[in-house]
């Protein structure tokens, strides 16, 4: 097997179950196409965030961007966790208003995320 094969069989044979999108160009370079996908893996799977708050940002995050591949890769896994269609239908209509309600469900989340945090700052704190 060459080692763009073994790479390849790697990720279809790990959670991602394939490999897809961004990570095909990364086939030929294996040893970097590892390491982006461990870190992706890690970020997704080994996270804290419960999986409807994990796809919800990540969707949220996707939109902005307009990033095609990660929303139609996303969005079916964000309805799947929990999040409701009509709250991904407003984020995909870009109409904020109708996303308020998701948005605020899970600030109980969000504060236990925060909580957990203490002690390791996003930004520098004032002294």
């Amino acid at each position: 097997m060459t080692p763009q094969q073994k790479v390849a069989d790697q990720l279809i044979q790990g959670p991602r179950r394939g490999v897809y999108g961004p990570f095909r160009p990364l086939l030929h370079r294996p040893s970097l196409l590892r390491v982006v996908a461990k870190v992706g893996e890690t970020l997704r799977y080994e996270g804290t965030l419960d999986n409807a708050l994990r796809e919800w940002t990540i969707c949220v995050v996707v939109r902005e961007l307009s990033n095609v591949f990660e929303w139609d890769m996303h969005l079916p896994l964000a309805a799947a966790a929990g999040v409701p269609t009509a709250a991904l239908a407003a984020l995909d209509a870009g109409e904020p208003s109708r996303q308020a309600a998701w948005r605020d469900q899970q600030r109980v989340n969000a504060d236990g995320i925060r909580h957990r945090g203490e002690g390791y700052p996003l930004r520098p704190q004032p002294s």
